[in-house]
């Protein structure tokens, strides 16, 4: 979501916004500090336009695996709070994928898997939803 968000900033005209977001969040992402910092040094939408990386993600959705529990857990919050623009971020821009089976918990972030989004393979990510 982050990568999507600073995207449209940055396609939007919104660079100083686009950075401000970045910087705010990419820390809370050190397993896709690869990713984030080649997409940092895009500076406006032409740069956007011709990136690999960028148009990748804009072309592609984001395989998200949850268990059926927590993806009801998801919808509920999301409906029960109106959160619109939150669902509809979310289907634009990733793919939520249920596994049957509990949830587990993710005792490190060392587990999960840094990815490109190149191949389109599920990682199991703690999916954090940040207010503000």
């Amino acid at each position: 979501m982050l990568v999507h968000c600073y995207l449209q900033l940055l396609l939007g005209g919104h660079a100083d916004a686009a950075r401000a977001l970045l910087e705010r969040y990419r820390p809370e992402h050190p397993c896709y500090e690869h990713e984030l910092s080649q997409l940092s040094a895009l500076q406006d939408e032409a740069h956007v336009r011709t990136h690999a990386l960028a148009q990748h993600f804009l072309v592609n959705r984001f395989v998200v695996s949850l268990s059926r529990y927590s993806f009801t857990l998801l919808m509920a919050f999301l409906h029960g709070e109106s959160e619109t623009l939150t669902l509809t971020l979310l289907n634009e821009r990733l793919a939520l994928k249920q596994l049957p089976g509990e949830p587990c918990a993710l005792e490190d972030e060392a587990e999960l898997t840094p990815q490109t989004g190149l191949q389109p393979q599920a990682v199991r990510v703690r999916l954090m939803l940040c207010a503000g």
